[in-house]
């Protein structure tokens, strides 16, 4: 027997409840049975799996494993499992025998077969999973869109603001709380902060800077409100 197979073979749960067991039972005794089971066991030893090839009846007893007086007749006994289609015979030559378990090969894979069936299970389980977290996954990127895209609207209709305001203040020129505008559309950003610019809160400030310096990134803009609210409080503490 080769050392990389299994020392194990696989059976029905329910053998001993099988008519096949009932009639080798009643025919044979208690030895009919356990020459069934030590049979079974031998096709897994032998070389093509399943299969029993012997030279006469002290070789197959042989490779059973059982002795003298512990076994039923062998012609009997193969008569017994042929009628109830447990073995069949494939080759015969006048020297060699061959029977076959019919059904050696459904318990072997019997085992796999539960596995398989439970790994895919497993795995449609883990893939109903994986769809459920995308669709949230989904949800919850949407609503950051949603949030992303109100943020950024905001920030447009406030640009839109400080622009009119802009313009009008340049038209009509400076009125109360747009001087910021007025000034922002003379002079440069740094020089609009020194001069009129740290006047006003950072909100404004940011506004009008948005409104009238479209060239200014983000950092640009919050280093010149910082600067701002510096120069405010040096002239507060003086």
């Amino acid at each position: 027997m080769d050392k990389r197979r299994n020392h194990y073979f696989n059976l029905d749960v329910y053998l001993a409840a099988s008519k096949t067991w009932e009639a080798l039972l009643e025919a044979f005794g208690p030895s009919g049975p356990l020459a069934w089971i030590c049979m079974i066991a031998a096709a897994k030893r032998a070389p093509t799996q399943g299969e029993i090839a012997f030279v006469d009846e002290h070789d197959f007893w042989h490779q059973l494993m059982l002795p003298e007086g512990a076994h039923p007749p062998l012609d009997e006994f193969i008569r017994c499992l042929g009628r109830r289609k447990q073995v069949r015979k494939t080759s015969e030559t006048r020297r060699i025998k061959v029977y076959r378990l019919t059904n050696f090969e459904a318990w072997q894979q019997m085992p796999k077969r539960h596995t398989d069936a439970d790994r895919k299970r497993r795995w449609r389980q883990g893939l109903r999973e994986q769809d459920t977290s995308d669709d949230r996954s989904d949800d919850r990127s949407d609503d950051r869109s949603d949030v992303a895209r109100a943020i950024v609207s905001k920030k447009r209709d406030e640009t839109t603001r400080s622009v009119v305001t802009l313009q009008r203040v340049v038209a009509d020129g400076p009125a109360d709380g747009s001087v910021g505008a007025y000034a922002a559309a003379k002079l440069p950003p740094k020089e609009f902060i020194e001069s009129e610019g740290w006047k006003l809160d950072p909100q404004t400030l940011a506004k009008t800077l948005i409104g009238n310096y479209p060239h200014l990134d983000d950092q640009a803009i919050v280093e010149l409100v910082a600067e701002s609210q510096t120069r405010q409080r040096e002239l507060a503490a003086m």
